[in-house]
């Protein structure tokens, strides 16, 4: 709305009034109206134009094509947090193998999503979904990772350093995710998880 110009439509209006009424008499005040619609247009070019940048700087407006963009750069930033958290605390009581195993998966997703990101930098128009994999046999580490990633989003919403549409964007992909690795799990194994 502060884009908006007003006036226009009044001013048009102001310039279909006649000069004279019907007894030949000048119209009352009409150059005061002409004036008015004048000055209210003025202001609105001048004052709110010259106004726009400093009031976009403030608002934190930001452009609608980022959107793709920055989904990635979400899911990224929390892939390397996960692949830090792997280092640090998950997989304290495993062996390195299955260590190795996890950090795999989730250093080629992440190898992934940097060329995306770079892509969509390179081309807007380039669309593509990280391929996603489902569960490893350790089901109690991939619940760990699961949770944290969730916190992780949490804070980062709080924080308020992603949009609400990419927030949602990649709470609803970890939501696919984990549909689609609870569907990979053998149904003994599904079984076990439920009860858990």
């Amino acid at each position: 709305s502060w884009t908006g110009t007003r006036g226009i439509i009044s001013l048009a209006a102001a310039l279909a009034i006649p000069l004279t009424l019907y007894n030949g008499t000048a119209f009352p005040q009409r150059a005061m109206i002409l004036f008015l619609c004048f000055v209210v247009i003025f202001i609105t070019l001048v004052v709110q134009g010259l106004s726009l940048q400093p009031l976009v700087r403030l608002l934190g407006v930001k452009p609608a094509g980022d959107e793709g963009r920055e989904k990635r750069e979400l899911q990224l930033l929390i892939v390397n947090s996960t692949l830090s958290f792997i280092d640090d605390e998950c997989a304290a009581g495993h062996g390195s193998r299955f260590k190795d195993q996890l950090k795999k998966k989730y250093e080629a997703l992440a190898k992934q999503l940097a060329t995306e990101i770079q892509t969509h930098k390179q081309n807007e128009n380039a669309e593509g979904e990280p391929a996603e994999t489902g569960l490893t046999s350790v089901q109690q580490a991939q619940l760990k990772i699961t949770q944290f990633q969730r916190e992780l989003l949490l804070k980062l919403h709080q924080e308020g350093n992603f949009s609400s549409t990419a927030i949602k964007e990649v709470e609803r992909t970890m939501d696919i995710n984990d549909l689609q690795s609870a569907q990979a799990l053998p149904a003994k194994e599904r079984g076990a998880d439920q009860e858990a």
